[in-house]
C-alpha cells in the first residue's frame, strides 16, 4: 500500500501544533519549510543529473547539503557530477563525505575507486575495490576495476586472477580479456598473451593496443611476420601511438 506523505503530513502537523508550546510550533513548521525546500532543490538535482547537465546538479544538491548536511545522497551526487566533469580531486572529497556518513555506500565507492584510478592512486583505489567485492563479490567490474590497479602496480599474478573471475562473469568484456593479456604478457608467457589479446579483438577489432602487445608477443616468439601484421594493424587504428 502506497503511504500519502502528504496527508501524514497534514495529520503530524495538526497533532504537533494541538499538544505542543508556540516555540515548539514555530520550529517544527521551520523545520517542515526547509524539509520541503531540501526536497524540491534534490528533486532539481536529480532531473539536472539525469540530463548531465552536472554543473546545474551540484548546484542544487549544495543547497540541498546546507539544510542537510548529513544528507549522503546528495553527497554522492555531487561527487559524481564532479567526476564527470572530471573534477576528480574534489569528487573524491565528496564521496569522502558521503561513506563517512554511510561506509557502505555503494555508488560512492565504486566511483571513488575509479576517481582514484584516473589520479593513479592505484594502491588506495585497491581499498574502495576490495569493499565493493566485499558488498558484492559476482559484480564483474569491480573484479576488472581491481584487476587494472594490480596491473598498474605490477601485481601481475593478482591482476589475473581478478580477470579469471571478471571473465567467468561476463565472458564478453573485452576490457578483462585485454589486461589479462597485458598481465601474462609481462610474465612473458606469451603464447597465453596472444590467445587472450586475440579474444580481445574478436570483441572490439579497433583497439589498437590489443594488435600492439599481441604483436610483440608474436615478436618475442620470433613469429615476425605475423608480429608485422599485428603492429601495422595497429599503427593503422592509432597513427600517432
Amino acid at each position: 500500500m502506497k503511504t500519502d506523505w502528504k496527508r501524514l503530513t497534514l495529520k503530524v502537523t495538526k497533532f504537533y501544533i494541538f499538544t505542543t508550546s508556540i516555540n515548539s510550533r514555530l520550529i517544527f513548521i521551520q523545520s517542515l519549510i526547509l524539509m520541503n525546500k531540501s526536497s524540491t532543490y534534490k528533486k532539481k538535482g536529480i532531473k539536472f543529473f539525469g540530463e548531465s547537465n552536472y554543473t546545474e546538479a551540484i548546484k542544487n544538491f549544495d543547497k540541498v547539503i546546507a539544510i542537510d548536511p548529513d544528507d549522503y545522497e546528495s553527497w554522492s551526487y555531487i561527487g559524481r557530477s564532479q567526476h564527470y566533469l572530471v573534477q576528480h580531486e574534489e569528487a573524491i572529497k565528496s564521496f569522502d563525505k558521503a561513506i563517512e556518513i554511510d561506509p557502505d555506500e555503494y555508488e560512492s565507492l565504486f566511483f571513488r575507486g575509479f576517481c582514484k584510478y584516473a589520479l593513479k592512486e592505484y594502491e588506495e583505489a585497491i581499498k574502495d575495490f576490495d569493499k565493493l567485492i566485499e558488498l558484492e563479490p559476482l559484480d564483474y567490474e569491480n573484479l576488472r576495476g581491481r584487476g587494472r590497479c594490480n596491473y598498474y602496480v605490477d601485481q601481475y599474478i593478482e591482476a589475473i586472477k581478478d580477470f579469471d573471475k571478471a571473465i567467468e562473469l561476463n565472458p564478453k568484456d573485452f576490457v578483462s580479456w585485454k589486461f589479462r593479456g597485458f598481465s601474462k604478457h609481462c610474465l612473458k608467457k606469451y603464447k597465453k598473451a596472444i590467445k587472450d589479446l586475440g579474444k580481445a579483438i574478436e570483441l572490439n577489432p579497433e583497439d589498437s593496443y590489443s594488435w600492439k602487445f599481441r604483436g610483440i608477443s608474436k615478436y618475442f616468439l620470433n613469429q615476425n611476420e605475423e608480429a608485422i601484421k599485428d603492429l601495422s594493424k595497429a599503427i593503422e587504428i592509432n597513427p600517432e601511438d
